[in-house]
């Protein structure tokens, strides 16, 4: 008897649920499960899908087809959120031979949804600024980015070198990449990757393209800086592309303040590597541009995490083979994160071959009321390994010839 009055109470509280139908906040859940699986179901079955068909069936179960929402209104998106998801799962369908009717109450949705695409293809018949080009990247994110792209940039928009100027001078607003979801700005994080990895050589990169990958990267989003420090940045290293190094490690050093911890560590070792070849040593703009960005990520790692991912990698690899100021800065970094995080009196000696490596490349000596302010531990090293004083006579031939060194090189890229 207990079972069946159980029964019938979820019965009744089921029916309660279908009269009320959440009308309101139905948007806003299509547009919250559009987030979640807008592009990234190319592991998924159609039948991963069917539960997010029964459930738009459940929740649009109108007589009549919904009317277009007005384009200017602010909840545009997110009215047009069931029809995006729509088009994904009938993608998937097509890809497997399912045949999807179309629920009544969108069928208007989803043909201005075609429209849009249809006009597409013409990119003079659809505005820049619209909010239609974020509504076809939230339902189209593999057919419609080089459409973006061409509709912002222009052709060749990844270069500039002798091409003409780019065709619009501003990037994506940020208004626009708001009304985008993740996974479509994923889409077009590694779309631009690619086209930044498919440029010619001797050429730099647009304003608007590249501030438009910084506003993109700035989202503190991992996949994308996995990108570009894994697969962008090597490839424009490996083909010698300095001009478009040189933008990467600007936007680097003053665009992306957030980059995770364990990749900033991973291009300090990177950028150490760079600036030890031949053609960045006699590049005097480039040399300088490596060793400001290299400043810039160390004085960025966070105190309590120092520790942890130093000891990961090989002392060589964090180290500068030449640059005496870079060191400096490391050994502060490792002295303030240990006075900060509280490991100063039980922390074991983890930084020791660092600092070894860091004597032996460039040999420093530390000033006793500077060595004062140090942990116990650091001033009894640096005491212990003092650099031999120079005379006078040594130290200003040294100079003269470190002067005339970065002379010639500054002449050489001027020449260039």
């Amino acid at each position: 008897m207990g079972l069946e009055q159980a029964s019938n109470s979820d019965t009744y509280r089921i029916e309660l649920i279908e009269e009320v139908r959440w009308y309101k906040g139905r948007d806003y859940l299509m547009w919250f499960i559009l987030q979640l699986c807008g592009a990234a179901n190319t592991q998924w079955e159609f039948k991963d899908f069917v539960p997010l068909m029964k459930i738009i069936e459940f929740l649009y179960p109108d007589t009549k087809p919904l009317p277009v929402p007005d384009v200017n209104n602010p909840s545009f998106m997110f009215s047009m959120a069931v029809a995006c998801l729509w088009n994904v799962i009938s993608t998937k369908a097509q890809g497997q031979s399912v045949s999807l009717p179309k629920p009544r109450a969108i069928t208007n949705l989803i043909s201005h949804l075609e429209n849009v695409f249809k006009h597409c293809q013409h990119p003079g018949s659809l505005a820049r600024t619209d909010s239609h080009t974020a509504l076809l990247m939230n339902a189209y994110p593999a057919n419609t980015l080089g459409f973006v792209t061409d509709l912002w940039f222009g052709k060749n928009s990844a270069q500039m070198g002798n091409q003409l100027p780019p065709s619009h001078s501003t990037p994506i607003p940020l208004e626009l990449l708001d009304l985008v979801t993740y996974p479509a700005k994923r889409g077009l994080i590694i779309y631009i990757g690619s086209l930044i990895k498919g440029r010619i050589p001797n050429t730099t990169l647009s304003y608007v393209l590249l501030e438009t990958y910084s506003r993109l990267l700035a989202e503190n989003d991992i996949g994308g800086i996995r990108n570009v420090v894994g697969a962008v940045l090597p490839h424009v290293f490996k083909n010698k592309a300095w001009g478009i190094l040189h933008n990467l490690l600007e936007m680097f050093s003053y665009r992306l303040p957030l980059i995770p911890q364990n990749y900033r560590v991973h291009l300090i070792s990177h950028i150490h590597s760079i600036a030890a070849i031949p053609h960045t040593d006699q590049n005097y703009q480039l040399h300088l541009c490596l060793e400001s960005t290299a400043f810039r990520l160390i004085q960025g790692l966070e105190n309590h995490v120092v520790e942890s991912y130093f000891t990961k990698h090989e002392a060589n690899v964090l180290v500068s083979s030449e640059s005496e100021e870079l060191n400096r800065i490391f050994v502060l970094n490792i002295a303030r994160a240990m006075h900060i995080s509280g490991t100063e009196q039980h922390s074991s000696q983890w930084y020791e071959s660092i600092f070894k490596t860091i004597v032996e490349k460039t040999p420093m000596n530390w000033s006793k009321h500077t060595l004062e302010h140090f942990p116990y531990s650091i001033q009894q090293f640096f005491t212990q390994h003092t650099a031999p004083m120079e005379s006078k006579p040594a130290l200003k031939q040294r100079v003269e010839q470190e002067y005339n060194k970065f002379k010639s090189k500054y002449l050489n890229w001027n020449y260039i």
